[in-house]
Formats: C-alpha cells, sequence, structure tokens
C-alpha cells in the first residue's frame, strides 16, 4: 500500500479542535462520543489484513431476498467505468457517480450496541468543496464489533460489478490517528470480507490499495467497499474524500 501525504497545519489544527469538542448530530443519526483527547493513546491491534464472516445493518429498505436472488442469475455483473464514485462536492446528499451508494454499518445484527453516524461536511482533500465525516463509537456487547460506512457498488446491496479493467482503490483521508478497517465483499463470498487496516492521521493522505492486496478477493465481482472502525472499544472519527477506482 502506498501513501502521498499532503500536510496542511491549518487542517491539522481544524481538525484537531474538532476532535476535541463534543460531536454534533449527524445526518443519519444521534450524536456520537467525542475523539479521544490523546491520540496516542489509541490501542493498534496487531493484525493488518485478514478475513472474517461479516453481517451488516444497513439503512434505508432493502429487499435483501430479492436481490439475492437477481444476482445468483448466470453473467448477472455490471462494467463499470474507470472514474471517481464519490467526491461529496454536491451540496446536500452522498451523492456517487453509480451504484447503491453509501449506507451505514454497525454490528447490530450480531447483537451489538457500537454506533455510527455519516454526514457530508464542507472542506475537503486537494481544496475541494466537501468530504465525508463518519464518527461513533465501538461498545462492548458482540463478539465481532464494528461501526462504519459501506459504499455499495453495484444497482443493490447484493448486485456484483466487475472491476477487472482497474487495478487499485483510491481514496483520500484524514482522522484521529486510530486504526481502521477497509473491508473488500465479492459475490462468491457472500458475508465474508477481507480487510486491510489503515491509521489516518490529522493531515489529508492519499490511499492507493491494490485489489491484489485484498487477500482471497476476485475484482471480477466486487459488491461492496466498507471503510470502519473496530474491533477496539473506543470513540472514533474520520473523513473521507475522492474515492475512486484506477
Amino acid at each position: 500500500m502506498k501513501t502521498t501525504q499532503k500536510p496542511s497545519l491549518f487542517l491539522s489544527v481544524a481538525l484537531a479542535a474538532c476532535l476535541l469538542q463534543p460531536m454534533t448530530s449527524g445526518a443519519l443519526g444521534a450524536s456520537p462520543p467525542a475523539a479521544p483527547d490523546g491520540l496516542s493513546e489509541v490501542q493498534q491491534p496487531d493484525d493488518t489484513r485478514g478475513t472474517e464472516e461479516h453481517f451488516e445493518e444497513t439503512t434505508g429498505e432493502v429487499d435483501e431476498a430479492a436481490a439475492e436472488e437477481a444476482f445468483q442469475e448466470p453473467g448477472n455483473f455490471l462494467p463499470l467505468p474507470l472514474e471517481i464514485i464519490s467526491d461529496f462536492e454536491a451540496s446536500e446528499g452522498l451523492h456517487t457517480e453509480f451504484g447503491f451508494g453509501w449506507r451505514t454499518s454497525t454490528d447490530s445484527m450480531r447483537g451489538g450496541d457500537s454506533t455510527v453516524t455519516m454526514e457530508r461536511i464542507d472542506g475537503g482533500a486537494q481544496q475541494s468543496r466537501g468530504a465525508l465525516e463518519v464518527s461513533g463509537e465501538i461498545r462492548r456487547g458482540s463478539t465481532s464489533t464494528w461501526a462504519g460506512a459501506k459504499l455499495f457498488l453495484g444497482d443493490n446491496p447484493t448486485q456484483p460489478v466487475d472491476l477487472s479493467d482497474t487495478t487499485e482503490l483510491v481514496f483520500w483521508a484524514r482522522g484521529d490517528g486510530g486504526s481502521y478497517r477497509i473491508s473488500l465483499f465479492t459475490k462468491s463470498r457472500g458475508s465474508s470480507k477481507t480487510w486491510i487496516t489503515f491509521e489516518p492521521g490529522l493531515s489529508w493522505t492519499e490511499y492507493s490499495l491494490p485489489w491484489a492486496e485484498f487477500e482471497g478477493a476476485d475484482p471480477r465481482e466486487i459488491t461492496a467497499v466498507m471503510f470502519s472502525a473496530g474491533p477496539d472499544i473506543r470513540p472514533f472519527l474520520f473523513q473521507l474524500d475522492l474515492v475512486a477506482i484506477r
């Protein structure tokens, strides 16, 4: 995984101030708790990648049974253009260039009590007009704890798309310095996922993640990408911008 650091003193100070204040209510849910004051106190897990079974809760009304039946039909894949998926430039909503779009995901389907809120905010990476802010708290209550934002690339949550003409996922991020996971979901793995961890700091940083680094994932049948906190029990906050495939 390669990263390109783009430090900005103004943005670093602004985000640090944000993390030290109570978070305001997001567009999709209740107010999460403030992020940790001492970033150095965030505990990092030993693993940097892996696979596991995963069940998610998504916002919006989705007919999962119908969606499952639809993508089981032979050859039901969507070719995709090579372009930015989300740049959050629109002043309202979380527009995506294709796919079902962004939804929140938590461990509530596994009996967990973790929380998450996501919303578009003004000001993003590379002097862009907006970004996606994801915040919440990972709480005890499930054997598998997580909370985050999930990007569905097909027309419905289980529709696979063929990304074999691309080589990597590209995005910009900044956050509280904690450990986060980028998880890749594919048709053949179903509810299981393979992940890579990253640790976004206070400055906007570009991340380029080759599909080959997601162990066992087939880029011809990707259904979703999730950016999430967990399994560490803690409050969290991170921001995303210029999410693309290349």
